[in-house]
């Protein structure tokens, strides 16, 4: 499994559109593009809104996974499809 973390770049709505374009990356690589508790209202931001666009395009399948129980702490990942 490729895993790609888009949380540190300084655009990573950006930087999460160009990786979904075809050739970029293979199927089935993780796209990392926000950490904290699933509270946070992630697709409020504007990478949640750029991955939730990518779904609805049927480019990415969207998940969470959970790293951590105290502090609740989770990972959301766009898939490449």
């Amino acid at each position: 499994m490729n895993a790609v973390d888009l949380t540190k770049s300084k655009d990573p709505a950006r930087v999460l559109q160009n990786a979904c374009k075809p050739g970029a990356n293979p199927r089935g690589t993780w796209l990392i593009y926000h950490e904290g508790d699933y509270a946070d209202s992630v697709h409020n931001t504007p990478a949640g809104r750029a991955a939730w666009a990518l779904h609805e395009q049927g480019k990415v399948v969207l998940c969470q996974k959970r790293i951590s129980d105290e502090p609740r702490r989770y990972v959301y990942v766009a898939v490449v499809l």
